[in-house]
């Protein structure tokens, strides 16, 4: 009859512990969600920007052959970018 008792007292003293697990699965959850959402949307973004600035590169780079092809007549265009710069004008000094 006594190791029933110690049994019992020994029982009541165990402390169950909660695992730590459910709150950092919840938190690993809630930052594949996060990740999810919004990484996309940066992509598209950054995409986007990348066509505007190859769009007026592409703009830049066309008025620059017209203009070439306007100053020099019977070349018409240019293969060589070197020759697409313009001139800075001089001060005469």
């Amino acid at each position: 009859m006594q190791s029933n008792q110690s049994e019992v007292a020994t029982n009541s003293r165990v402390i169950k512990r909660r695992s730590a697990w459910p709150p950092i699965l919840g938190a690993m959850t809630l930052v594949l969600i996060l990740a999810a959402i919004l990484i996309p949307g940066q992509i598209v973004s950054r995409v986007a920007r990348d066509e505007t600035s190859a769009m007026e590169s592409l703009r830049a780079l066309t008025d620059r052959e017209l203009q070439y092809a306007a100053a020099h007549p019977s070349n018409r265009y240019t293969c060589e970018f070197a020759l697409l710069k313009t001139d800075a004008p001089s001060n005469g000094g």
